[in-house]
């Protein structure tokens, strides 16, 4: 193919990943009592895939590209959520404290939360660093690394810890879209993958089939994933077997009735009728 189709083969696959990390951010308004985060949110996430993206297509080589991710890592959340500490638009030892207080505030009493829990600038950078991690991480694995599957195994395990916590807040939405999202990225992939390839001969007819069957075991497999969602929410019990939330407690206290108390009523009212 043109360097202009591998252009957009490419860019298409990156905005397809941005897409992914976005749905797993929209799904965390599930374990919140606002969605005030998600602006900030979404520009951390677009922010942090431009830059990476950017990065990588000028062959920046990874000694110097993760300094300057962590410097802007840094920038960014500084600028978005500790405004008030920097100095000259510089983050400075303030800034380090005032994350750390905030980070400390919020999450030390979090064994004793239940979503949706309050807002608190605490959860909303560590969103914004797991979200610089997750992007770092997939861009790194998709593109320089080549492998896609690899890279959708830690926003899938951040998207099922999450909803261990959601209580069953908006589970069919928000799985059904960061499936849906995880697809496109998957079909998008390949696509880029195949546009960097030079058919030949027989070859060259046999690649729209593969691809299109590609795309169809695509598809089935987020149907059947989306269907066994719906199925397990309408045949969820209203309590579930296992709290997870439990494991690591100390066990509670066992409660046990006086039998005393109530002899009374099973005794019922005495009389002089002759039995025997």
């Amino acid at each position: 193919m043109s360097s202009d189709a591998r252009g957009r083969a490419l860019a298409a696959a990156e905005v397809a990943l941005c897409s992914v990390t976005l749905a797993l951010g929209a799904g965390f308004a599930r374990l919140f009592d606002s969605s005030a985060f998600l602006p900030r949110l979404i520009i951390i996430t677009v922010g942090a895939h431009l830059i990476t993206a950017a990065l990588r297509r000028r062959s920046i080589r990874p000694i110097i590209a993760v300094p300057l991710v962590l410097v802007a890592a840094t920038l960014s959340m500084s600028w978005l959520y500790l405004r008030g500490t920097l100095a000259f638009g510089l983050p400075t030892a303030a800034t380090l404290s005032e994350a750390a207080s905030l980070l400390r505030e919020s999450f030390s009493p979090f064994r004793r939360l239940v979503a949706p829990v309050p807002l608190q600038g605490g959860f909303e950078l560590a969103m914004a660093a797991g979200s610089w991690l997750l992007v770092v991480f997939g861009d790194t694995a998709a593109f320089r690394g080549d492998a896609p599957v690899q890279a959708m195994v830690p926003p899938a395990t951040v998207f099922v810890g999450s909803s261990i916590f959601a209580l069953h807040r908006g589970d069919i939405p928000s799985a059904a879209a960061f499936a849906f999202a995880v697809v496109v990225f998957l079909g998008a992939h390949r696509g880029w993958r195949a546009s960097r390839r030079r058919w030949v001969g027989t070859a060259r007819r046999g690649a729209p089939t593969s691809l299109s069957m590609a795309a169809v075991a695509l598809a089935v497999v987020a149907v059947g994933a989306s269907t066994s969602t719906i199925m397990l929410s309408f045949g969820a019990a209203p309590s579930s077997l296992v709290d997870l939330r439990e494991l690591g407690s100390p066990p509670r206290p066992i409660e046990v009735g006086n039998p005393l108390v109530g002899v009374g009523n099973l005794l019922g009212a005495r009389s002089d009728e002759l039995l025997f």
